[in-house]
């Protein structure tokens, strides 16, 4: 499809238009005079996707994190050569973590195609991208943006910027919100100022790097405290998704006697069920060892939200439950 003024690009967006990073792709799209597609089905089904993808030459497909990923790598992992995809220039998730082996994965099938991970909230808008291009002298985190001056890392407890090489919560200044409507506390604690000015805390927690950009670990609520050490659920899980049994993962605290918590992994394998010895073998080729797995629980599915996010009090249920520990 082409304008008088030049190329037109057609997206297509894949999750629900109730979820906010499809309705932000959609307007973007419909703003910047492109052609939309949108997912006809109630749900996701790859070789429907495909189809529409090599029909209407789609140039760029919006997902929503690996919960969308999987089941489109699965495809055409299947189906070698089925379809005509070289009108794909871009794939690029937000809303959910999207993870480095998934992230590979399209990579193998789409070699000279850029792919992208985005970063915000629906307070805070489009917070950065990390589009592959990471540093190799750090932990990656879930991904690595750009610092302006509408986006740095705050320290929360003294509301300060944070240092090279500190740790602090993501924010955001410039166009936010003035609040939540009648929740006077949760927009104090949400909305700050410091030195001077307005600032989103997004609730993620992130290392502003000594080169000046900004490392995104995860959200803080979610944190696993063992021992003393801090470590972010999504972190381990994407260690997890690179063993080639793990269909789909996540990571929650459970209660532990010596260490006060520990990090347990539920999983929902492809195929026959790793042991937890050979996750912890694979996560320690991509993580420090006091961040593996000590025990595992393997489901039929991961419980997750209709959008596709995690449903972590759900799978803390399931592990608390050990109707499904393995090993």
């Amino acid at each position: 499809m082409r304008a008088k003024d030049g190329f037109v690009v057609t997206g297509m967006a894949l999750a629900p238009l109730m979820h906010g990073a499809c309705w932000w792709y959609a307007c973007i799209q419909l703003l910047a005079g492109g052609k939309l597609v949108l997912n006809p089905s109630h749900h996701l089904d790859g070789e429907e996707v495909w189809d529409i993808v090599a029909r209407e030459r789609i140039n760029a497909v919006s997902i929503v994190g690996d919960a969308m990923a999987i089941p489109l790598l699965d495809v055409l992992e299947r189906n070698p050569g089925r379809w005509d995809l070289s009108s794909v220039f871009n794939v690029g998730s937000g809303g959910a973590v999207f993870s480095e082996s998934k992230q590979a994965k399209f990579r193998e099938h789409f070699p000279n195609v850029l792919i992208t991970n985005s970063f915000g909230s629906s307070e805070g808008g489009q917070m950065g991208m990390d589009n592959g291009q990471r540093r190799a002298d750090a932990e990656n985190g879930l991904g690595n943006v750009t610092r302006t001056p509408f986006m740095d890392v705050i320290v929360e407890e003294e509301l300060r910027h944070a240092q090279p090489g500190e740790m602090g919560i993501f924010a955001r200044s410039g166009h936010i919100p003035v609040g939540y409507f009648n929740d006077p506390v949760k927009t104090a604690k949400t909305f700050v100022t410091v030195e001077g000015k307005r600032w989103l805390l997004t609730g993620d927690s992130a290392r502003l790097e000594m080169d000046g950009s900004i490392t995104v670990f995860g959200r803080g609520s979610n944190c696993i405290n063992s021992g003393g050490e801090k470590i972010f659920p999504e972190e381990v899980e994407q260690a997890l998704k690179n063993h080639p049994a793990v269909f789909d993962a996540l990571v929650v605290a459970t209660p532990d006697e010596r260490w006060g918590q520990k990090v347990t992994a539920v999983i929902s394998p492809r195929g026959a069920a790793p042991t937890l010895e050979e996750l912890q073998q694979e996560a320690r080729k991509h993580i420090a060892g006091y961040k593996v797995p000590r025990e595992l629980h393997v489901v039929g599915e991961i419980p997750r939200q209709p959008n596709g996010k995690p449903n972590y009090a759900r799978a803390k249920e399931i592990a608390l439950a050990g109707a499904h520990r393995v090993g």
